[in-house]
């Protein structure tokens, strides 16, 4: 018999300034809401200079897919 491996998956982020990539942190307020332990970013987009927009997706405690957006400016 095999075992078996749980996976559990936390949506991050990282910032850069002035080329330096800062350590990652879980996307903000994720943890409260990724009760089924599986989140991720999918998209990021930097329109501006210090204006930045992420979504993913992560899974609530009936283990359905919902969708987040996060925002930095």
């Amino acid at each position: 018999m095999g075992s078996v491996q749980t996976v559990q998956s936390q949506a991050f982020v990282i910032s850069e300034v002035n080329g330096t990539w800062g350590d990652a942190i879980e996307a903000p307020g994720s943890a409260a809401l990724n009760t089924g332990d599986n989140a991720n970013v999918t998209s990021v987009s930097c329109p501006h200079t210090g204006s930045c927009a992420a979504g993913g997706s992560y899974f609530d405690s009936s283990f359905h897919s919902q969708a987040f957006v996060i925002s930095q400016t």
